[in-house]
């Protein structure tokens, strides 16, 4: 019975894992197509539009992370050591 629990625990880590991976790249492709933006010959723009948009990345980044450190708050679960992001350039 432990083993089968264990095998479905290991199967949702690695499953969260292969997500993750997916969701944070595609969340860093979207956050870098932000820079043609910045291109200020072809996109005249203001320190409030740059506040804003930086604004709203920073306040969806807090709850996002509040969310899951709540999660780890709530429920011990054991680490996986060698979980990282690798960035594409």
């Amino acid at each position: 019975m432990a083993n089968q629990q264990e095998a479905v625990a290991a199967e949702a880590i690695a499953k969260f894992e292969e997500l993750a991976v997916k969701r944070i790249d595609d969340a860093v492709t979207c956050i870098r197509r932000l820079r043609t933006l910045s291109m200020r010959r072809r996109y005249p723009y203001t320190r409030s539009h740059v506040d804003a948009m930086f604004g709203a990345l920073t306040v969806t980044v807090k709850e996002v992370e509040g969310a899951f450190r709540a999660g780890l708050e709530n429920k011990a679960i054991a680490s996986t050591d060698g979980f990282s992001f690798t960035l594409k350039k």
